[in-house]
């Protein structure tokens, strides 16, 4: 993240400095991105581009934070507004917001980012990745607060695992979506939607027949 060197910069300058990184990452994927681009971009002495971050990662992860906290903050907005039923908010979210921001104006610089987003750095954005399993991070325990538990067939201390899962399957339909979209016949947003709501449903309501269920 920014060190406090470059929050004290003037606005101006920090934008800027965003701008660079914005237009470095959205040229080439992330793994291509050198600081030299960032400061040639920017029009910073590269002495001046350590100042502000650790290294190119550290720029990355900021980056990709501030997707991270639009996403968080929309999802909570959309929990609200369904009643706390958080797999009815996983649709919505998904066919309002994921795929609306994956054809934008940001479509490439999302590509770029998520597309070289491995397992390492998953887990180093995931919201559980610093505590243990069974306890909540910040986000997670503002999801429960904001979800209809009575909704859900999980215990109280159950439910991070329930959302650590559900959040990982919304992280992966987003990131298989953009790798269909480079097929020579890529695949349409409705006919992905569907794909999306049975996998949901599928988590929601089970994939066993009913009179079988019971032998398993």
């Amino acid at each position: 993240m920014p060190s406090s060197t470059f929050y004290g910069l003037p606005e101006a300058k920090q934008a800027k400095i965003i701008a660079a990184a914005r237009e470095a990452f959205t040229r080439v994927p992330a793994s291509q991105v050198t600081v030299a681009d960032v400061v040639q971009l920017a029009q910073i002495p590269r002495g001046s581009f350590y100042q502000y971050f650790k290294d190119k990662d550290d720029l990355y992860f900021y980056l990709v934070s501030t997707f991270k906290h639009h996403f968080q903050e929309r999802f909570v907005e959309i929990l609200d507004q369904l009643h706390g039923d958080l797999f009815a908010a996983l649709k919505v979210m998904f066919h309002q917001e994921i795929l609306t921001f994956v054809s934008g104006p940001d479509k490439q610089l999302l590509q770029n980012l998520f597309m070289d987003l491995d397992y390492r750095n998953y887990q180093r954005l995931s919201p559980m990745h610093t505590r243990p399993h069974h306890h909540f991070s910040e986000w997670t325990e503002e999801i429960k607060a904001h979800t209809d538990l009575s909704l859900l067939k999980v215990d109280d201390d159950q439910f991070d695992l329930l959302i650590h899962i559900l959040l990982a399957f919304l992280g992966h339909s987003t990131a298989r979506y953009f790798v269909l979209q480079k097929q020579e016949a890529p695949t349409t947003a409705d006919d992905f939607d569907q794909q999306y709501d049975l996998v949901l449903s599928w988590f929601a309501n089970g994939v066993l027949n009913s009179k079988r269920g019971n032998q398993a």
